[in-house]
């Protein structure tokens, strides 16, 4: 079974994101089978792990940040320190922001 995930830019006809990818996804149906690398129990176990860690860290920063915003909402902050967490980008000069 093959699935593409959504999300991808369809203007632009055969050299769109999306037609690029499906050419790709393609090839490497037809040429998957031709494939002689082994499976790798190991690789397959150390790939979850690392993923699995990105999940957790990013829940971890999102917790972070939610008690940030609990802790300026119960101190009545003003709407500027909450605009900073949302949009952090307003801390950076405008000249590294573009």
């Amino acid at each position: 079974m093959s699935v593409l995930e959504g999300g991808y830019r369809i203007h632009g006809g055969i050299v769109s994101p999306f037609a690029r990818s499906v050419a790709s996804h393609v090839r490497a149906l037809t040429e998957g089978g031709s494939s002689r690398e082994l499976y790798n129990a190991e690789d397959g176990e150390w790939e979850s792990k690392f993923e699995r860690n990105i999940v957790l860290e990013r829940e971890k920063r999102r917790q972070i940040r939610l008690e940030k915003i609990k802790a300026m909402v119960s101190k009545h902050a003003h709407l500027e320190d909450l605009e900073i967490l949302f949009y952090p980008q307003k801390l950076m000069p405008s000249s590294l922001s573009s």
